[in-house]
């Protein structure tokens, strides 16, 4: 039987992801999935594909008094009022612009200090912003991921991929929002076109493009030289990139939690 084995956010993009056992499955996805996110003095986004070393800060929501506890080695701030702040634009990739409430000094500082850069801020997408998934025909929202709202991996398809490694790799490389185990062969959830969780219907968009993160340690931020990318490269080749998991989007909203069960409705192969 097909079933979720895990479950992650990541509050903020590119940061270190947090593992639950249940989450809302929002209008924009998952409950606060990449709702901040770090931009330079022109406002484009910052991820770890330049500074691996984000991977060692962690971001979580603080409960019940919803702030944004953000905390690194020796380092810790609790951000509030995420709505307070002046609105500007910042950018994703070199194309879309999104509007955003920047986060104050305090977490711009905390930032700094922990990355060693001096024109870092942080910023809030307001729950008032459209941004549309990537995936057209669908009306489906986004926060601040890199253009789908939701990512798919199999621990088959893990277990396919570290059979050909000196060294395993553990799923966090991949950084998926849902984690499934049950398939009959690994990277079958490339061709999910639709299926059902809950009751709550998903359509598979396209197979996701694989980058330097892969190649970083999400504990530490230390960042390998070639693997797992390399070898991932030699036999899961679309297009112009390595690809591994599916970007997904959700055409309802409820409750997710660990060992739900999959129903999939239609296979088809997914666009590159």
């Amino acid at each position: 039987m097909r079933k979720i084995t895990g479950l992650y956010t990541y509050p903020v993009k590119s940061l270190r992801g947090v593992p639950v056992a249940f989450s809302t499955l929002d209008e924009r996805g998952l409950a606060y999935d990449r709702s901040w996110m770090v931009v330079d003095g022109a406002g484009k986004f910052v991820t770890q594909r330049e500074l691996p070393m984000m991977a060692a800060i962690g971001a979580e929501i603080s409960l019940p008094l919803y702030g944004l506890l953000l905390h690194a080695p020796g380092m810790e701030i609790d951000v509030r009022n995420w709505t307070a702040g002046p609105r500007r634009i910042v950018r994703i990739w070199d194309d879309e612009e999104c509007e955003a409430i920047d986060q104050g000094e305090d977490a711009a500082q905390f930032l700094r200090k922990a990355l060693g850069r001096d024109d870092l801020r942080l910023v809030y997408m307001p729950p008032d912003f459209h941004r549309p998934s990537r995936g057209q025909g669908d009306n489906v929202r986004v926060g601040f991921a890199d253009g789908f709202p939701l990512l798919i991996a199999s621990e088959e398809s893990l277990a396919d991929l570290n059979s050909r490694l000196t060294e395993p790799v553990p799923m966090n490389r991949f950084r998926p929002n849902i984690v499934v185990a049950g398939c009959e062969r690994p990277f079958e959830e490339d061709e999910w076109h639709t299926f059902t969780i809950a009751g709550i219907p998903f359509r598979g968009m396209k197979r996701c493009t694989r980058c330097p993160v892969t190649m970083t340690d999400q504990r530490t931020g230390d960042r390998a030289k070639k693997e797992p990318l390399a070898t991932l490269a030699k036999y899961r080749r679309f297009g112009k990139g390595a690809c591994f998991g599916v970007n997904v989007n959700h055409l309802g909203t409820g409750q997710l939690k660990l060992g739900d069960a999959i129903s999939v409705t239609t296979f088809a192969p997914p666009p590159t």
